[in-house]
């Protein structure tokens, strides 16, 4: 548990503070030190978020965060703002599906929500699935590729440890700090 709120906060302070993200996250870039703490090495491959990319970011994370605490008809508004967001973020859906907003939220919740909650729409949480919410995605942003691959990584860790995890709860805070900032002068 330890070593991953140590992972999570790393890349958390990575993409919200740094602004990059570390775009080879696997088991031989990441040292484990005494007491949980962790240190990423070979940061070659990596992608900078500019300032505007890493404010829609956080509003998107937070968006989930709002959507698994909504019930009744306020998750149906979460859940549509949370797929506005998503394809505000640049993601585009097979063209079938460009206007599902269950699609757009799986997606958002397939990345960064809680590993244990069901999907929107049926569509399911393994990536090698049928249902799939990744499968129906035709292009992306280049970061959402090296941020997917973080968030599997943080997520696959959890629940292979068998412990509740949220991104977006892990993430609030500093999503939160950076939507701040930008609003300040």
């Amino acid at each position: 548990r330890r070593i991953l709120n140590s992972l999570s906060s790393a890349f958390g302070r990575m993409i919200f503070g740094a602004g990059f993200i570390h775009g080879d996250p696997h088991p031989g870039n990441i040292f484990v030190g005494e007491g949980g703490s962790v240190s990423l090495i070979d940061c070659g491959q990596f992608k900078a978020l500019p300032r505007m990319q890493r404010v829609q970011l956080a509003k998107l994370i937070l968006q989930v965060d709002e959507y698994q605490k909504a019930e009744g008809s306020e998750a149906e508004e979460a859940k549509r703002k949370l797929a506005g967001l998503i394809r505000d973020f640049g993601v585009k859906f097979m063209p079938e599906y460009e206007k599902d907003d269950d699609l757009g939220a799986a997606v958002a919740l397939f990345l960064f929500g809680d590993s244990d909650r069901a999907l929107p729409g049926g569509f399911s949480t393994s990536e090698l699935d049928d249902k799939s919410p990744i499968k129906l995605i035709s292009s992306f942003p280049q970061s959402f590729v090296l941020l997917g691959r973080a968030t599997v990584l943080l997520k696959g860790i959890a629940k292979r440890l068998e412990v509740p995890f949220s991104l977006a709860e892990r993430w609030s805070k500093g999503c939160k700090l950076t939507v701040s900032a930008a609003s300040s002068p």
